[in-house]
């Protein structure tokens, strides 16, 4: 008799457009340079996993870019994963499921960051920080 017990896996990765799945890329930086409104970035996020997997997303200023060190300001943005905005206003919310095996290059979600209106926006540099969490079902 021959056991061998496979451990549930879920597994994310963050990449540029089009980009294959890379389990090391697990951070990804979205740089605007200087805003401007209505200026978009996008990148990939590619999920696997051998029994399912939920992605959760949470974000550290509640769906808004917010001023670093000094003076308050805020900068509204939206995101979108395929084409359905995200409410990042709330705590950890949940932006894909699936049941069952992925294949080895994942599913690929295509993820949108349109910046807002920068009427209240006082100069300085601006940062929201996005935490993803893939867990099995």
């Amino acid at each position: 008799s021959l056991r061998a017990p496979i451990p549930e896996v879920a597994e994310v990765a963050v990449v540029p457009t089009g980009g294959p799945f890379d389990d090391s890329a697990t951070s990804y930086t979205v740089n605007f340079g200087v805003l401007q409104e209505g200026e978009r970035e996008r990148f990939d996020l590619l999920v696997r996993s051998n029994a399912g997997y939920r992605v959760l997303m949470e974000s550290s200023n509640r769906g808004v870019l917010e001023r670093v060190g000094g003076a308050s300001g805020v900068v509204p943005y939206a995101m979108s994963i395929d084409g359905r905005l995200i409410d990042l206003s709330q705590r950890s919310v949940t932006v894909a499921t699936k049941n069952g095996v992925t294949g080895l290059a994942g599913d690929r979600f295509s993820v949108e960051v349109d910046v807002g209106t920068l009427a209240d926006a006082v100069p300085g540099p601006y940062r929201d920080d996005i935490t993803i969490t893939v867990k099995t079902n």
